[in-house]
């Protein structure tokens, strides 16, 4: 039996400081995290429940949701499996992975820990299944560790999941997901949240009511996309210092190049070389072809603009927390 909900009401996530992330700045989250902290133990740590009812269950789950609101976690990080994975296909962006001083190949963030699964997923982002860089690969694995940590009081096996698009069923799409999946007789209690995603609430325009003009709706959801994948002013910064920065924020802007049509990495070489570094330059290029990525998939899912811009969700990240006993 499954028991699901949306989170009550009388929740109030607004006492989480999701800015306060130590050194996971915007351009680290839109870098692409990849941790390499050990994770200590699984997520679904399982201690003797007192009570099996559906109510003991229900409140489990919401003490959880607290837990991932109300508490912090620390990781360490390294670029090195990004280096290691694409210096076998793309040695034309990166160098050898010795060839980086050790401190611009290791970071720590810490943070609530709701706030770094947001992160985690947008780490995670797909075009069409293919993911926009190798920067992510191990990123949830890292998690299960110190979340669990987090959970392990509480008397129940838990499993959490996390997801982003910027409406339901997207070709661009982020998941996250720790702790192992609810055996199938398991009597599951399950309470959904939303928190802040990291990208900002795109600027849709108030009429949206003209026939088929899905641009107007697509436009500032790819511009809201790009620039928080890609913040102009830092990732300029990034593109001029040189180093390890620029050579991951390069081959980024390659691998998004390489998910769209109608646009090639060679059309955004003078924009992100570093004598010529132009951020806006290079995302503006990028919004366009998502945005017609994104308008031609709008009209084929819904009758009016109208019904896409209210189904926009760019500013949310969707945590599903599952709890059962065992």
């Amino acid at each position: 039996m499954t028991h699901s909900r949306d989170l009550h009401p009388g929740w109030n996530p607004s006492h989480w400081d999701f800015d306060a992330r130590g050194v996971s700045t915007v351009l680290d989250v839109a870098l692409c995290l990849v941790l390499v902290s050990a994770a200590v133990g699984v997520l679904g740590v399982y201690l003797a429940a007192e009570d099996d009812s559906e109510t003991h269950q229900t409140e489990t789950a919401d003490h959880v949701v607290e837990l991932l609101g109300s508490t912090t976690i620390s990781v360490e990080f390294s670029f090195d499996p990004l280096l290691e994975h694409a210096t076998a296909t793309d040695a034309d962006v990166f160098d050898e992975p010795d060839d980086y001083p050790p401190d611009e190949r290791t970071r720590v963030t810490h943070g609530p820990t709701a706030g770094l699964l947001a992160d985690a997923t947008r780490a995670n982002l797909t075009v069409d299944d293919a993911w926009l860089g190798h920067e992510g690969a191990g990123f949830e694995s890292r998690l299960e560790g110190p979340i669990a940590s987090e959970l392990f009081v509480v008397d129940a096996s838990t499993a959490v999941s996390a997801s982003w698009s910027p409406y339901e069923d997207a070709p661009l799409e982020g998941r996250t997901s720790v702790g192992r999946t609810p055996p199938p007789t398991a009597d599951v209690s399950t309470v959904t949240m939303t928190v802040p995603s990291g990208f900002d609430d795109p600027a849709l325009p108030a009429d949206t009511e003209s026939d088929h003009n899905f641009d107007a709706v697509a436009e500032p959801v790819a511009t809201t996309i790009v620039d928080g994948y890609f913040p102009p002013e830092q990732t300029t910064l990034a593109l001029e210092r040189g180093g390890l920065d620029r050579d991951r924020t390069v081959y980024r802007y390659t691998r998004f190049s390489n998910a769209l049509e109608g646009v090639e990495p060679s059309d955004l070489e003078e924009a992100i070389a570093q004598s010529t570094s132009d951020a806006e330059t290079a995302n503006t290029i990028l919004v366009e072809a998502l945005t017609q990525k994104l308008a031609s998939d709008m009209d084929s899912r819904f009758e009016r603009p109208a019904d896409a811009a209210d189904a926009i969700t760019v500013a949310e990240t969707t945590i599903v927390v599952q709890v059962w006993d065992t």
